[in-house]
């Protein structure tokens, strides 16, 4: 009889763990809204990020990033795939809103709830 309670009690601790902060960031965010985007952020649940813009002549980058606290996301840039040439950037701070919104510079990006095709860049 404890050992169903214990198992329950599991279960219901697993349930309420699954919806975390770090579990409802993974997915895609667009600049100005996700019905027709200029720009689009991707967090993925391997603690990648894929970000890709149509503004300035178009750019793409991926790299890692890292949640530090409850409003707070470090982005390491690894890759640059740009029409220009950029210098690889540093570690960037963006910031995560009430609304559970990303601020990535002066823009606020929107998370999308229906999936978003990407092309890659070569």
């Amino acid at each position: 009889m404890i050992k169903h309670y214990f198992i329950y009690l599991l279960v219901i601790l697993s349930i309420s763990k699954g919806g975390n902060l770090l579990d409802s960031l993974h997915g895609n965010y667009c600049f100005p809204d996700c019905k027709k985007f200029n720009s689009i952020f991707i967090l993925s649940p391997d603690n990648t990020f894929n970000f890709r813009t149509t503004l300035y002549g178009g750019n793409a980058r991926w790299g890692s990033w890292e949640l530090l606290d409850d409003d707070k996301i470090k982005l390491k840039t690894m890759k640059i795939f740009s029409k220009k040439s950029y210098q690889m950037p540093p570690e960037e701070i963006i910031y995560i809103t009430p609304g559970k919104e990303l601020k990535i510079g002066e823009n606020l990006y929107v998370k999308n709830t229906e999936p978003v095709k990407l092309e890659r860049y070569r």
